[in-house]
C-alpha cells in the first residue's frame, strides 16, 4: 500500500512517497503524483526518519541516510543514479561526467540527452541530487522540479 506524507521546506510542501517502508518518492510538484488524490497521507516511522534528514539537509547539516529507498529502470538509470546518490553536499558534476562515469562501466558512449533524460525520471529529489548535476559551460540545465528551484538549490548548498 502506497501512503504519503509532507514536510514543509523552504521551498514548499515536498511530498514523501512510501510503499511497504520504502520511500519510493520525494518531489515539490503534488500534480506529478496525481495518484496522491487516491492514497492515504499517513504519517510512518519512514516518514518521520525522512523528515529529519530533509530537516538535517536544509540547515545545512546533511545525514546519512537511515532508511530504505526503492529506486526501479533500467541498467542504464540505475547507473545514473548511482552516480548522481554520490555527489556531496555542495558540489557539482557535469553530464560529461557522469557519461565518462557510465561510458567507464559499460564501454559504451552515452549521449547528454540520454543523462538528462534519466535525470529528469528522478523520483527521490535531494537525496538522488539530480540538481548537482550542470552542463560542462556552466550552465545548470534543466530540473523536473523547475529551473528556480535548481538555482535556489544550488546557491543554498555553496
Amino acid at each position: 500500500m502506497i501512503s504519503y506524507d509532507t514536510f514543509l521546506s523552504p521551498l514548499g510542501d515536498l511530498f514523501i512517497l512510501e510503499e511497504d517502508n520504502y520511500l519510493i518518492g520525494l518531489s515539490f510538484d503534488k500534480s506529478k503524483n496525481s495518484f496522491l488524490n487516491d492514497v492515504i497521507k499517513k504519517e510512518t516511522t519512514l516518514t518521520n526518519k525522512v523528515k529529519i534528514w530533509l530537516d538535517a539537509y536544509f540547515n545545512k547539516k546533511p545525514k546519512d541516510i537511515n532508511f530504505l529507498m526503492k529506486v526501479e529502470g533500467s541498467a542504464f538509470y540505475q547507473l545514473v543514479m548511482n552516480y548522481i546518490y554520490q555527489i556531496p553536499f555542495g558540489e557539482t558534476r557535469t553530464y560529461k561526467q557522469v557519461g565518462d562515469y557510465i561510458k567507464s562501466i559499460t564501454k559504451k558512449n552515452v549521449s547528454y540527452r540520454s543523462i538528462g533524460q534519466a535525470l529528469k525520471k528522478n523520483k527521490i529529489l535531494l537525496i538522488y541530487p539530480c540538481h548537482r548535476i550542470i552542463s560542462s559551460n556552466g550552465s545548470i540545465g534543466g530540473f523536473n522540479a523547475g529551473v528556480d528551484k535548481k538555482k535556489w538549490l544550488l546557491s543554498f548548498e555553496k
